[in-house]
């Protein structure tokens, strides 16, 4: 067996698809998990880039069509999430706009962050470490309190969180995603 089919087996991926069905296939998922879960929609992280951006137009095609057929409005909800100034922001909200998202919010961690940074310094000292935190360790604080903020909105709405996570990240140890603290569903994760 060649390297490509193991990952295929592995993976359940396809080494071809019709873009049409699959995500016809990917938004009925969406939509039953949603109906299952008695969730009022979607929230996605929007970074701008092309795995959010796919990620966000399947939850959009989903919860349109759950509200056409149910006669209720199910929600897609973007969420950009800078820490600080972030230059390529515009990106996130394109993607927004070329959806149609009427529901988006942003939620700068940067402050956040900075807090449990201090935090995790004080307790450094206690323990006689006189040093800031790493750039790797606030990295990992970042990438939680991004998750954080999105549980949180994701609760306060009945919404479920969707993650961007795709099939090559797991053949490629790109564990950042999964690790920021994973998520309630993976449209993506096949591909």
């Amino acid at each position: 067996m060649s390297l490509q089919e193991e990952i295929i087996a592995a993976l359940g991926v396809k080494p071809a698809i019709n873009v049409e069905a699959e995500t016809e296939r990917r938004v009925d998922f969406l939509k039953a998990y949603v109906r299952q879960a008695g969730a009022k929609g979607l929230l996605i992280a929007i970074s701008g880039g092309v795995d959010s951006a796919v990620a966000a137009g399947l939850c959009k095609r989903a919860t349109d069509e759950l509200t056409a057929e149910e006669g209720k409005e199910y929600i897609t909800l973007g969420v950009f999430q800078p820490y600080g100034e972030q230059e390529d922001i515009g990106h996130s909200y394109a993607v927004a706009e070329a959806f149609g998202l009427t529901h988006k919010v942003e939620t700068n961690i940067e402050e956040a962050v900075n807090e449990i940074a201090l935090e995790v310094e004080h307790s450094l000292k206690a323990l006689g470490q006189h040093r800031h935190i790493t750039h790797q360790g606030k990295g990992n604080v970042k990438a939680r309190t991004r998750m954080v903020m999105q549980y949180a909105l994701a609760f306060e709405n009945n919404l479920l969180v969707v993650g961007t996570d795709h099939a090559s990240e797991a053949i490629t140890g790109f564990y950042t995603k999964w690790g920021d603290g994973a998520v309630d569903i993976t449209p993506l994760s096949s591909l």
